[in-house]
């Protein structure tokens, strides 16, 4: 627990239990705290969080095309590389056209490099940080429909 100027803030990592106990932060009502931005995702699927320069940073939570044989395509982005991070939940990386399957470990960072295939597998209760250019979109990335 740590006390700075009216700010109480406590910080649990790698709680597999529960996604929502992941990040706990409080704040006193009516604390302002310039210089800082917080952000969460607790929706379906992808959602980028916020930009700076040339980057942006993505929360990703469980959707059914991510499901356990639920996958239609693989993608690649041409621009960029992609970087996950798996905050909780269970996740694999399917890597390369012949996809590969690498099972995903918490706080492991995983960085696939443009130009390579991928596509994620996650269980239900799945959260992942997600790092890319801030460009990235269907104009410069292509999908293989399997």
């Amino acid at each position: 627990m740590q006390r700075t100027s009216g700010f109480q803030s406590s910080l649990i990592i790698g709680n597999n239990d529960n996604c929502n106990g992941l990040i706990k932060i409080k704040v006193r009502k009516g604390t302002k705290m310039a210089g800082l931005e917080i952000f969460d995702y607790n929706g379906e699927g992808y959602k980028r969080q916020m930009s700076y320069g040339e980057w942006t940073v993505a929360l990703a939570n469980y959707t059914d095309k991510w499901g356990r044989g639920n996958t239609t395509y693989i993608e690649r982005h041409m621009l960029t590389d992609e970087v996950f991070v798996l905050l909780c939940g269970e996740a694999s990386l399917l890597i390369g056209e012949e996809m590969t399957e690498v099972q995903m470990e918490l706080g492991k960072i995983y960085n696939v490099k443009a130009g390579e295939w991928h596509q994620l597998i996650c269980s239900p209760d799945v959260k992942i940080l997600i790092v890319e250019n801030d460009n990235t979109s269907a104009e410069n990335s292509e999908k293989k429909f399997l």
